[in-house]
This record gives C-alpha cells, sequence and structure tokens, in this order.
C-alpha cells in the first residue's frame, strides 16, 4: 500500500516536472553544481589526508626528526646505523621499526642505461607495510643473510613504464651498478613507499658505513597503541642526551627530538588548505539549495490552487507534504546523477592541478563507492534543505485563498520575507566566498612579487648520479667537474655554468655555527653551500662587499668563505665581517672530514630567498666544493633562451666527460620553483575562485528570480500605478528598491560572518590581511554590480507592462 502511493507520487511527480522543463532543467543544473563541486573536493580530502595510503596501521606511522633550537629540522628522518639502533633499541614507544634510505642505481641492458632510484630496505619492510604483491614473492629475513641471492622487489609504476607491465619480469635478472639483482616480485599500483623503482633487502649493522647509502636510513616506526606523540618525544629524548653528549657536534644547542605522523609529514599544511576548500564548497552547496528553495517556493505559489483543491478532496497535509518531497527527491536524484558526472569530469580536470608537494604518491583522486556513498548523503541533505521548508509552506496555506484565481495578485508577507530570507542567505555566503578568494589572490600576486634575491629566469639545475667508483680520487672528481663545466660552457646558447648542491641556490646542508670572539655563541644552524667560484655571478646574486670565491681557492680547497647579509646582520651587526672566522662544526663529520672546519669570511653576499618566498632568509654560508665528496653536486647554467631547449645539448657534453654519468632531474629553476613554493597557493586560489564564482552566478539567478517573480504577482498593482500616471522611473526604483535591499541586508551579514571565517585562511595568507580594504572594497563592488545588473532585468519588464492588457488579464 505505501509502496504503490509512493509509486503514483513518484509517477506523478515526473509528469508534473516534465510540464515545466525550463524551471526543472534550472534546478537539476543549480543541483548538480553544489553536488558535483562537493564530491570533487571530498574526494581530494578523503584521498589526500583521511585515507591516502594503502599500508597497514597507517594512522600510528610516524618519522623521527632532530630539531634546533629555532625549530628548524636538523637531522631526519634519516640517521646514522648506530643511531638509528640507538633511538629503535633503547626505547619501549615503537611497535616495529624499519629503516629505508634511497640511492640511485645504474640499470644498463642491451638498449643502453637507465637511472633507477633504488630503496634499501629492512627485510621487515614488507611485513611492517602489510601489502602484498601483485606478482611473485616479497623479500624476508632469509632474503638479507649473508650469502644469500641478490633480490629486488619492483614498484608497478617502473614495471610498468620500464618493461610495459611484461608478467615475465619475475625472474628476470637486473644489472644494478654492475651487480645482479633477481626481481622476485611486483607491488600493486598504489605502493609507492619512498618512492622507489625497486626495493632491495639490507640488513642495519652498528658498523654500517654512515657515508653509504645503506648506512643511514630513514626511520619510520608505528607507535604501540596507546603511546602518544609527546610520550615518544620524552623517550626519545632521553636517549639523544645520552648520544649527544658522546658526539656533540651532532647535536644543535638547545636541540629536541620529533615524533611526526608520516601522513602530517607528507601533507603538511596542504591539509589546512584542504579543510577550507571543503568549507568552501559546503557553502556552495547551501548556496544552490537556497536558489532551488526560492524556486521551489514560487512554485508553489502558482500551485495554490491545485494543493488547495487536492486537500479539498481529503488529502491530508502529511500526503501533500510526502507529494512535493518526492517532487524535490527527484530534483535532487537527477541533480545528484548530473553532479557526479560533472564529479567525474572535475576529478580528472583538477588531477592535473594538484601540486606534487603535499600530496602522497600513494594517492588516486578517484570517484569510488565512499565518494559516490557521500555524494548521496550530500544529496539526501540537500533534498531536505531545499524541499521540506517549502513543502510545509505549500502544504499550510489557505484553501479558500488557494481557490480563489484572483487571489495571485499579490504574495504575503510570510512568502515574501521567507524568498527575501534565502537571497540574503545566498548573497550572504557568496561574500564569505568572495573575500576568502580574494585574500587568497592577493596573497599570491605578492608571493609572485617576492624579490627572490636573483633572476629564476633562464636558469637550467640538474644533479648528476656517478657510478660506483672504486679508485675516484678527489682529483679524478675535481677533474670531472673542471671538464664538464668547461664542455657546458662552450656550449651555444649558454652564457655562465657553475657547480653547486642541487638544486643551486637553495640546496644547503645544515650545521651549527660558532664564531670565535663572539661572546654570546649563535644557538641556530646556518645552511652551507658547497660551490665553484662562478656560482654567485652565474645565478646572479651581487656582493656586497669582499671578493668571489677564486679558482684557487676551489681547486685547492682553501678555508675562505662568502656569508649572507643575513648572517652579518645577525651577528657583527655593525661590526667588519671581512677576516672574520666562522665555524661550521658538521663539515668535521663529512665522508672525508674537514680538519678544523674554520673558514675566514673574505665576502659578502646578497641574501636569497634560500627558506623560500614566504620567509625570511636564514644565514648562508657558501664554501669551496671541493671540501666534499661528488654527492649532492650539480651543475645550474644561466641560458640565453629556453633552458629547456638545452637539456639534451647538457646531457651530452656530460656523457662526453663520462658516459656513465647520468643527469638527475634537469629542468628550469622556475619550473623547481613553481612546483616547490607557488602551486598550492595557486591551486586554492583555482578551486576556491571557480566556487566564489559559481556562488555570484548562482546569487545573480536568485535575486533576478525573486524580483522577476515579484513582478510578475504585483502585475496588476503596477499596472494600476501606470494607469492613474505613476511614473515609471517610480515602478524602476520600487523594484530596484526591493533588490538592493536584499543585497544591503546580505553584505552586512555576509561582511560580519567574514570577519570571522577570513580568520580560518591566515595559515594560507602571506603579507596580507584577513580583512583587506581593497579586497573588501572589490568584493563589495562586484556584488553590487551582479545585484544590479540582476534587478534591473526585472525592472525594465516592469515598466513595459501594458495597463490595458494586465488589468483584463486580472
Amino acid at each position: 500500500m505505501w509502496f504503490d502511493d509512493v509509486r503514483r507520487d513518484v509517477a506523478y511527480g515526473l509528469r508534473t516536472l516534465t510540464k515545466t522543463p525550463g524551471f526543472t532543467i534550472v534546478a537539476i543544473v543549480t543541483l548538480a553544481l553544489g553536488i558535483g563541486a562537493a564530491t570533487v573536493i571530498y574526494s581530494v580530502l578523503r584521498n589526500v589526508v583521511l585515507d591516502p595510503f594503502p599500508y597497514t596501521r597507517s594512522d600510528r606511522m610516524v618519522n623521527v626528526v632532530l630539531w634546533d633550537a629555532s625549530g628548524r629540522q636538523f637531522r631526519g628522518p634519516y640517521f646514522p646505523a648506530a643511531e638509528f639502533l640507538d633511538y629503535q633499541e633503547h626505547t619501549q614507544v615503537f611497535e616495529d621499526v624499519v629503516g629505508t634510505s634511497l640511492e640511485p642505481m645504474q640499470w644498463v641492458h642491451d638498449a643502453g642505461a637507465e637511472r633507477l632510484m633504488i630503496a634499501w630496505m629492512t627485510p621487515n619492510g614488507f611485513t611492517f607495510l602489510g601489502v602484498p604483491p601483485m606478482l611473485g614473492r616479497v623479500f624476508g629475513d632469509a632474503d638479507a643473510a649473508p650469502n644469500a641471492p641478490p633480490v629486488a622487489v619492483m614498484n608497478h609504476r617502473a614495471w610498468v613504464r620500464v618493461f610495459a607491465a611484461d608478467p615475465a619480469v619475475v625472474g628476470r635478472t637486473l644489472m644494478l651498478n654492475g651487480q645482479p639483482r633477481i626481481v622476485i616480485g611486483v607491488m600493486p599500483p598504489r605502493f609507492e613507499w619512498n618512492i622507489a623503482d625497486l626495493w632491495l633487502p639490507a640488513a642495519m649493522s652498528r658498523s654500517d658505513d654512515p657515508q653509504s647509502a645503506r648506512g643511514t636510513r630513514a626511520f619510520q616506526a608505528h607507535l604501540r597503541p596507546g603511546v602518544s606523540i609527546e610520550a615518544a618525544e620524552a623517550q626519545l629524548d632521553v636517549v639523544a642526551a645520552r648520544r649527544a653528549a658522546e658526539h656533540p657536534n651532532d647535536y644543535p644547542p638547545h636541540y629536541r627530538m620529533g615524533v611526526i605522523t608520516v601522513i602530517n609529514w607528507v601533507v603538511r599544511e596542504f591539509r589546512g588548505v584542504l579543510y577550507t576548500l571543503f568549507g568552501a564548497v559546503s557553502l556552495l552547496l547551501v548556496i544552490a539549495c537556497c536558489n532551488v528553495a526560492n524556486m521551489l517556493l514560487a512554485r508553489g505559489m502558482t500551485r495554490e490552487r491545485e494543493i488547495s483543491i487536492r486537500a479539498a478532496l481529503g488529502a491530508s497535509r502529511g500526503r501533500i507534504v510526502r507529494q512535493l518531497l518526492v517532487e524535490s527527491a527527484l530534483l535532487a536524484f537527477a541533480g545528484l546523477v548530473a553532479g557526479c558526472l560533472l564529479a567525474y569530469a572535475g576529478i580528472a580536470a583538477l588531477a592535473g592541478y594538484m601540486p606534487r608537494q603535499g600530496v602522497p604518491w600513494e594517492t588516486q583522486i578517484r570517484l569510488d563507492r565512499p565518494i559516490l556513498v557521500f555524494a548521496l548523503i550530500a544529496a539526501s541533505v540537500a533534498t531536505l534543505s531545499f524541499g521540506l521548508f517549502p513543502a510545509l509552506q505549500s502544504a499550510r496555506r489557505d484553501l479558500v485563498a488557494g481557490t480563489n484565481i484572483g487571489g495571485r495578485g499579490t504574495a504575503g508577507r510570510r512568502q515574501k520575507r521567507l524568498r527575501g530570507g534565502l537571497v540574503v542567505a545566498q548573497v550572504a555566503l557568496s561574500i564569505v566566498l568572495l573575500l576568502g578568494a580574494g585574500v587568497l589572490t592577493r596573497t599570491f600576486v605578492k608571493l609572485a612579487n617576492v624579490d627572490l634575491g636573483f633572476n629564476p629566469g633562464n636558469l637550467l639545475v640538474t644533479g648528476v648520479a656517478f657510478p660506483p667508483r672504486q679508485n675516484a680520487s678527489p682529483a679524478d672528481q675535481l677533474r670531472f667537474y673542471r671538464q664538464a663545466v668547461e664542455r657546458i660552457g662552450s656550449t651555444p646558447g649558454v652564457r655562465a655554468v657553475a657547480i653547486a648542491n642541487y638544486p643551486a641556490p637553495f640546496a644547503a646542508m645544515s650545521s651549527m655555527l660558532q664564531i670565535p670572539g663572539l661572546a654570546v655563541p649563535p644557538e641556530s644552524s646556518v645552511l652551507v653551500t658547497f660551490c665553484s667560484e662562478r656560482l654567485l655571478d652565474t645565478v646572479g646574486v651581487p656582493l656586497v662587499r669582499g671578493r668571489q670565491l677564486s679558482a684557487v681557492d676551489v681547486e685547492q680547497s682553501h678555508h675562505v668563505a662568502i656569508v649572507n647579509e643575513t648572517l652579518v646582520k645577525r651577528y657583527f651587526g655593525s661590526g667588519e665581517p671581512l677576516a672574520r672566522t666562522v665555524r661550521l662544526a658538521r663539515l668535521a663529520t663529512l665522508p672525508v672530514p674537514v680538519i678544523d672546519p674554520t673558514f675566514e669570511i673574505v665576502g659578502v653576499a646578497r641574501d636569497i630567498s634560500n627558506q623560500g618566498p614566504r620567509d625570511v632568509p636564514a644565514p648562508q654560508v657558501f664554501v669551496p666544493f671541493t671540501l666534499r665528496g661528488p654527492t649532492g653536486l650539480g651543475f645550474v647554467a644561466r641560458t640565453s633562451s629556453d633552458p629547456m631547449r638545452l637539456i639534451d645539448a647538457v646531457r651530452r657534453e656530460i656523457q662526453a666527460v663520462d658516459r656513465q654519468v647520468a643527469l638527475v632531474n634537469p629542468e628550469p629553476l622556475e619550473s623547481l620553483l613553481q612546483r616547490a613554493f607557488y602551486a598550492r597557493p595557486r591551486f586554492s586560489l583555482l578551486v576556491l575562485g571557480i566556487f566564489a564564482c559559481t556562488g555570484i552566478v548562482l546569487v545573480g539567478f536568485g535575486v533576478y528570480g525573486v524580483l522577476a517573480y515579484t513582478v510578475s504577482q504585483q502585475s496588476r498593482e503596477i499596472a494600476i500605478r501606470i494607469a492613474l500616471g505613476g511614473a515609471r522611473a517610480d515602478v524602476i526604483r520600487m523594484v530596484l528598491r526591493m533588490g538592493l535591499t536584499l543585497i544591503g541586508i546580505g553584505l552586512v551579514v555576509g561582511l560580519a560572518i567574514s570577519a570571522a571565517t577570513n580568520r580560518l585562511l591566515v595559515s594560507q595568507l602571506w603579507n596580507t590581511s584577513p580583512h583587506d580594504p581593497l579586497t573588501l572594497t572589490l568584493t563589495v563592488v562586484v556584488v553590487c554590480a551582479v545585484g544590479l545588473l540582476a534587478c534591473w532585468i526585472p525592472a525594465r519588464r516592469a515598466i513595459r507592462i501594458e495597463p490595458i492588457v494586465a488589468l483584463r488579464h486580472e
């Protein structure tokens, strides 16, 4: 019985909606925009923040790091084997621990050579992660035994890219850096632990060389159930205190140990961005629901006679409400289907704009079952939001008023207040979206215009990967770099070239800084950049005083340094820094330790934004690159045209010096900066801007709909005014006054709400107030302009009413 009633309600609702295709299409499109946008953002939020990893117990998976006094990461999660094992063995807060390190290797095959990223992993790694292989098997303790056959497990991405998804790869032997490795398994998609192409088993021992790839591992663990982050840090601090007493150069003053969940480690500030966008899309969905609710209220007025007749024939109020809710549910279902189609397209489009930093490689943004369930819930909530209240209003209307055909001349005060209130809500929420998008725009513009201290345009940066060398002396390494610099510098289109930490000029190692003769020793660390004599000239960083590093300084590894302005201002004040000395204790722990790492200051360079455009520069020291081994170094070249065009030429010149040396991530420095510093604010701005534009368009339609309906309902009153000699300008003012009053109230309410909500954006803003006056002014202008346009069309329609025609119709 009940099912038959619902079936009849559905059939009747479909007939009713198809009779008014314009109303139906507009309502469905409006709902589809709201539901689709909400589904897209929830998909991103869920797959990036809430459930990004395919690994077991990922909510308790943590990294261990070492902070200095300023809260900057001094070391970690990579630690030498002895230190790693101390933290593992002398604490009781971890359920299990895995150690992983990365090493690029050359895979030599019949067609040539290719660089693959190898992850050395303790043999418990796959048990730790809890993901079975897609093909073959994974390694265990037996595979890490001294005489065990050398094995490897392959990444799915590498399997598809390099081997075209050939299942026969299992059992195949690969030559990695000249050593054979048997592939025993292939992992499934989304398994991207440490973003490696291959995983190799390697147990840990305190005797492991800390300068080798296997001797320094990332400390990653599962916290025991019930153990807090603070408790874990406290136990680690105890172990670190003992080690700091034994190895004072390895720990900065006032250090502290840190434990960070892997999700927070990867996502970091992007979590706040996504929650902000989810809040914004929720406002957009509310705006859409308000719009459809207003349309249903107007539609209910036109159906007064129909509803009253049904009531007179015995239909209960509940029966009428159910019928109207079924119609709303049909609209919501159609909006759900269309919204899912929009979400599918939106996810595909948004994937191209997702920032790489802050998004786990394991993440796959997709329209899967949990996302569809969310879309269904959103549609259900929307049905109640926009459908229930208009249904109740329509069902309570007076029967006599409904059966009186002439009773449609003017709308009741209650109806006008309700519809006006919905418009005010739309305007207020659109103000919130527009102001949010506006302050993000201001931040992005300011970030884009930050003076980095040099011109990043036409700069090509690349790392280099060396094959294993048994007898590569420092002289051999210097000879390679010198020959490579000479050949690259003679390439047409290259204006200058230098050697430095990759990527120059931002890459640097952190070291404790000591200044002999300084009364109060500095408590913060300093950035140390290893470079050749032409780095600053190549990058375009001018000297403030003193001289550049010379070729003799570099070739003979002189203990001389160039410091930046920040270091001078912080530690020397107005004093003369030239000829003073700085001590960089960390350099004593290099593969070839620097004996007495004290350096004479020979020059002061202009500051560069070595912490990124948002942060003030940190103290930085430039020293000859010959003081360290070849690892971590690369080239930076100033070109006269697009650097991308010269990558192949640079590769040829480097391989002409040594064919076994491969380029690592060659790219324009501008591309690297865009990805590292500007991708996330651009993503936030793009998405929030789309939401704000959609919201203001819906507001325009909402204002237009209310005024157009009011004009149609008051056509008799307007006709009488005109017939009695009323000026048509007065009619225009009346309509504009109605619309602008609603917009004005919405502006006030929206600005009040924004005063609170924009504070949530503070972490995403830079050098911009959440209540920026210019943004506020432009937002008010835009909303008023859209509102005036929405008011003007009904106003023009009102003055075109012919009194005789309108009165005859009435």
